[in-house]
């Protein structure tokens, strides 16, 4: 099956992106007040910015039962990165919606209540199991490509990992900077050509330096673009990437 990524045009990626991400936001947000479809309003906003990447008409009428069915992200695979507790973790929603997840965190607690949440019959596409407990690993997220040396991405996503905290660790801002350079180092190696970064953010994306970004290896799609302001949740950023 082609790769959703191979069919969008550069017209669509430069000038329609931000009007995509907020209109998907707020058709989300519609549907998260409806208790039975199990969509916390907080997993939203990286949803909508993972959605936007994908040709879905942003005019259609988005509803959760029907993306559930559709599987619109069916054929790809997914790396979470800093995915933090089950409850935080986007990994089970993204699965919903037909991607392949896997997920690295660096707290071992984490890990293990994350793995245990998983009912691998629950997160099918056929015969195909979606979400498993051996591609969930602890580790460090500059070591990306130690963890899943045979496999590569179609999408690196993260929310509330790229800010100043918790990944500073420190009062100096360039220890962060540094960090999310080393990440975004491993991501890009780790993407299949054309694959996205795709991260939310409660304060601005750490790393601004266009050039540097460039330097990597991705066209910038968005670099700290503000949710509209109906946005439900504690994130206000979106940055996507793309593999060159």
């Amino acid at each position: 099956m082609e790769n959703s990524y191979e069919k969008i045009n550069n017209q669509e990626k430069s000038e329609n992106i931000s009007k995509k991400v907020d209109k998907i936001l707020e058709k989300l947000f519609n549907e998260s007040f409806d208790e039975s479809l199990n969509l916390r309003f907080e997993k939203i906003p990286l949803l909508s910015a993972v959605l936007a990447t994908i040709p879905l008409n942003e005019n259609d009428d988005i509803k959760v039962k029907e993306l559930e069915k559709s599987k619109p992200l069916k054929d790809l695979r997914m790396l979470e990165v800093g995915f933090g507790s089950p409850q935080d973790a986007h990994l089970f929603l993204l699965s919903r919606f037909g991607a392949e997840m896997y997920g690295i965190e660096k707290n071992e607690e984490n890990v293990e209540r994350t793995r245990r949440w998983i009912n691998p019959e629950d997160y099918k596409d056929g015969e195909k199991l979606l979400l498993q407990k051996e591609n969930i690993k602890e580790g460090n997220a500059t070591k990306i490509s130690e963890f899943f040396q045979n496999v590569d991405f179609d999408y690196i996503v993260s929310s509330r990992v790229f800010e100043e905290y918790p990944m500073c660790g420190a009062d100096d801002g360039n220890i962060g900077i540094k960090k999310t350079i080393d990440i975004l180092k491993e991501t890009n190696k780790k993407l299949k050509n054309g694959g996205f970064s795709v991260h939310t953010t409660t304060e601005q994306f750490l790393l601004q330096d266009k050039k540097e970004l460039e330097k990597i290896g991705f066209e910038i799609l968005a670099l700290n673009k503000k949710f509209n302001e109906e946005c439900p949740a504690d994130v206000y950023y979106y940055t996507i990437l793309q593999k060159n």
